[in-house]
């Protein structure tokens, strides 16, 4: 795991150091890295649980990082990157589908988390009220902004 962290890392700072970055390799990395994560959290100890939540916590800041480094530097505002960043028609197909994939599996990573804290009581419980995730949802829908 160590190994697929540090390569994602050094992605983001290789970005963040104004250096071109393959968008095909970082997506390529990130679903390497997210089917990782979701072996550890089926199979692994509670220390590896505990050491993946704090690896998705780096994860999570280097990528709003990122985020606002990229806004800055493109000289689009935070909603003019995220209505770029949606369009299908700004990516190749290839490029498109990995980004779909990468989405997913950085949702489910976040589910699985959350159902990890929960059970550990990390977490606030469940609640009976609350809105169940829907099969019928768009990607969109489904896609947590940063």
């Amino acid at each position: 795991m160590d190994k697929e962290f540090q390569r994602l890392l050094d992605l983001f700072s290789l970005s963040q150091e104004g250096k071109h970055v393959d968008v095909n390799e970082v997506l390529k990395e990130a679903v390497v890295f997210f089917d990782h994560l979701k072996d550890v959290f089926k199979t692994g100890s509670d220390e590896d649980k505990k050491e993946m939540v704090g690896v998705m916590n780096t994860m999570y800041s280097k990528l709003l990082a990122e985020s606002d480094s990229l806004v800055a530097r493109s000289g689009l505002t935070q909603e003019q990157m995220e209505q770029y960043c949606e369009n299908p028609q700004n990516f190749s197909k290839e490029q498109w589908e990995m980004i779909g994939e990468a989405r997913k599996k950085m949702l489910d990573s976040g589910f699985e988390i959350s159902r990890y804290l929960q059970g550990k009581g990390d977490a606030p419980s469940k609640n009976k009220d609350a809105p169940k995730r829907s099969s019928g949802a768009s990607r969109r829908d489904k896609w947590m902004r940063s």
